[in-house]
């Protein structure tokens, strides 16, 4: 029998959960924890970062009572990101999604590139609180953070940076930004560069289940769980659920179900046109 470590982030709460796989699969719940939030200095709904890595802490203690374990992996929902210096560390916290730094961005957006780029050069829908049009927001609002920034990490490759020191980005993760062109399975750089988004923030994407790299020896110690490998999974959680969902015959829709519902199919290429555009629909990487 193998068992895993799933850590799986929510905008409301967090858990991590013990996995024993043999002939059948069983899970263990370790520790829950709410996903703690915090102004900033600038008056923006953040999340207080430091203390969703405490809580991480407190719940690897805990899981190295019953050990050993193969490996870690990481999910959260999508959208959010901090952007890291020269020195590796955070220039603020986590803005949340559910900040209003976003408002009014789209229609910002689509006057300066319009809406129809932003739509065909990612896949993604035309939603206000996506990653793209919260950095037009730090462009506008606070581009101080852009002088100061070496690296983007999505939520759930920060927390696997706090693990390891690993700097990468996982591609499920990055295919909800509004900036990642899933068509052509690359950053979409000439609409960052036309919405004034530096490109040097942007890191090298691995696919889901790529070994992030090792839990760093002075949270080995502190843990006490040892050297256990981190996995970027699909680190998305709607593509962790969906993942796991066993859609039987083509055509097979899903309903995920968290702090919002989305509603969808698997498909083995995105679909990106004007139907996709006007009906709001989004390509999110599996």
């Amino acid at each position: 029998m193998k068992k895993y470590l799933a850590l799986d982030m929510g905008a409301e709460s967090g858990r991590l959960m013990a996995v024993s796989i043999d002939a059948q699969i069983a899970t263990q719940e370790i520790h829950r924890f709410q996903t703690p939030v915090k102004t900033d200095s600038r008056n923006r709904r953040c999340w207080d970062f430091p203390k969703i890595i405490d809580e991480v802490i407190t719940a690897l203690t805990k899981a190295s009572a019953s050990g050993p374990y193969e490996a870690l992996a990481v999910d959260t929902w999508g959208l959010d990101f901090g952007l890291i210096d020269n020195t590796g560390a955070l220039i603020e916290l986590p803005v949340s999604h559910r900040d209003h730094r976003t408002d009014g961005m789209l229609e910002k957006a689509s006057k300066l590139v319009g809406k129809k780029r932003l739509h065909f050069e990612s896949g993604c829908q035309l939603l206000e609180v996506n990653s793209i049009y919260q950095l037009l927001a730090i462009a506008q609002q606070t581009p101080d953070e852009f002088e100061k920034a070496k690296h983007l990490l999505f939520m759930p490759d920060l927390i696997l940076y706090a693990l390891t020191g690993a700097v990468a980005s996982e591609y499920t993760i990055a295919s909800t930004s509004g900036l990642y062109d899933v068509v052509n399975d690359c950053w979409a750089e000439n609409l960052a560069k036309d919405l004034g988004i530096p490109l040097h923030i942007f890191t090298q994407v691995e696919n889901p289940g790529t070994i992030r790299g090792e839990l760093k020896k002075e949270l080995q110690a502190k843990t006490g769980i040892g050297p256990i490998k981190c996995i970027a999974t699909t680190s998305h959680d709607t593509a962790s659920a969906v993942f796991a969902t066993p859609l039987l015959s083509p055509g097979s829709a899903y309903i995920s179900s968290g702090t919002w519902s989305l509603l969808g199919v698997e498909l083995q290429q995105p679909v990106v046109n004007e139907i996709t555009m006007n009906e709001r629909l989004t390509n999110e990487g599996g």
